[in-house]
């Protein structure tokens, strides 16, 4: 069993949780620009 002074586990932490970010990151800009891609053709059929 591993334990919170284990170099090895907290390295494993460190990169499980830099992983998560940069595809929360990455996952919340590709909505972003999806969203605004709808607003823009909406606004084009509106006009």
């Amino acid at each position: 069993m591993s334990s919170w002074t284990e170099p090895i586990f907290i390295q494993s932490l460190f990169i499980c949780l830099f992983g998560i970010s940069i595809s929360y990151w990455w996952l919340s800009n590709k909505i972003k620009s999806k969203l605004k891609e709808v607003e823009e053709r909406q606004a084009k059929s509106r006009k």
